[in-house]
């Protein structure tokens, strides 16, 4: 077997797995749609300074049956940060602010303020595709 065909099968699996990982996410992400709302609060709001990383720290609460609940606004495995994304997320979310809480009601602990996928979701599934076509049409026609 030559190099090219391996690379290009690396290739093809790696567009694959992404393609996959992704579609797993909007699946779950779409999902959250469906949660029911409740009022909550932010409690924090700051970046993550213990790890150097920008990604923010946002943290919320709410109460549903006399039970509070606090979490953290989770973002897409791989998310990097730059600071106008922290200040985006530090000025949607400040500390105080009164937000909506969409919550599973089969399970009340988990949790988001952005409920359903977002541009990028789709953005990293279609390259995904593209690469696993891309790497299968060149292993078929590029011998």
């Amino acid at each position: 077997m030559n190099l090219y065909v391996i690379i290009l099968t690396l290739f093809t699996i790696a567009g694959l797995f992404i393609s996959i990982r992704e579609w797993r996410i909007i699946k779950r992400k779409n999902k959250s749609k469906q949660w029911l709302s409740v009022e909550g609060v932010i409690v924090d709001s700051k970046p993550d300074n213990l790890t150097g990383d920008l990604l923010p720290i946002i943290k919320y609460s709410y109460q549903i049956e006399g039970t509070t609940s606090i979490n953290t606004l989770e973002f897409p495995p791989g998310t990097s940060a730059m600071p106008e994304f922290s200040k985006h997320y530090f000025e949607k979310y400040p500390e105080g602010k009164t937000i909506n809480v969409f919550y599973n009601p089969d399970d009340i602990n988990q949790s988001t303020l952005e409920p359903g996928q977002q541009k990028d979701d789709w953005l990293i599934f279609g390259i995904g595709v593209l690469t696993t076509i891309a790497g299968i049409v060149f292993l078929i026609f590029g011998h």
